[in-house]
């Protein structure tokens, strides 16, 4: 048999010209978007327990507190100088704990075990 091997063209197709466009129209825009919604600054965090508000804090306040959960769980929260972190927890995978500190408008720490949940909020 003889075959000819053929070199793929290297020029663009209208259709790849497109999909590279509506790629960048999309990537830009999460990032409008992202940039709206996260650019009023940080000012409150809000606790949640199993879907409740449990409180909502001054995030430029320091407070040092337990946040306790319906099934006797227990996670301890530090706000210090514009920062949020959960210090201790007794649910048995700490990841919550080993989430670190928050301090931006829209992050938030999650202790599934115990269902709360801590939401940096703007104004």
């Amino acid at each position: 048999m003889n075959e000819k091997n053929t070199v793929p063209s290297k020029t663009f197709k209208k259709a790849d010209l497109l999909l590279i466009g509506v790629l960048l129209l999309v990537a830009l825009s999460a990032f409008g978007i992202r940039s709206y919604v996260y650019h009023s600054p940080a000012a409150r965090v809000e606790i949640t327990v199993d879907g409740e508000l449990y409180a909502s804090l001054d995030l430029h306040q320091n407070f040092e507190g337990d946040i306790p959960s319906a099934d006797g769980g227990n996670n301890h929260l530090i706000i210090h100088d514009g920062t949020v972190h959960i210090s201790d927890a007794n649910c048995p995978n700490q990841d919550c704990v080993r989430q670190g500190s928050i301090s931006q408008n829209g992050e938030q720490l999650v202790c599934l075990p115990h269902k709360v949940s801590v939401q940096i909020l703007g104004d």
